[in-house]
């Protein structure tokens, strides 16, 4: 806002035709950033979106295959406890 202030200041005190077009030209520029920067932060967004989707993904299969091993471990504990059994 600041800069756009200068500008629009400089623009109103310049004499020269082709500076003048130059300072609106400027201003027109200064004035298109928060629209880029909007654009910018979306896209960022929509990054971060994808990523937790991802991340959630992975989570979930990750669980299913620890529940998988986690059973598997308790058949193991099971049958060595039962074969302890049988050698007494």
């Amino acid at each position: 806002m600041h800069r756009k202030n200068i500008l629009l200041e400089l623009s109103k005190q310049a004499v020269d035709i082709e500076k003048k077009k130059l300072f609106l030209q400027e201003i027109k520029d200064v004035n298109m950033e928060p629209e880029r920067l909007d654009k910018k932060i979306i896209s960022y967004y929509d990054d971060v979106d994808k990523m937790t989707t991802s991340i959630k993904d992975f989570s979930l299969e990750l669980n299913s295959t620890i529940k998988v091993l986690f059973d598997i471990s308790l058949l193991l504990i099971k049958e060595k406890e039962a074969q302890f059994k049988l050698e007494k």
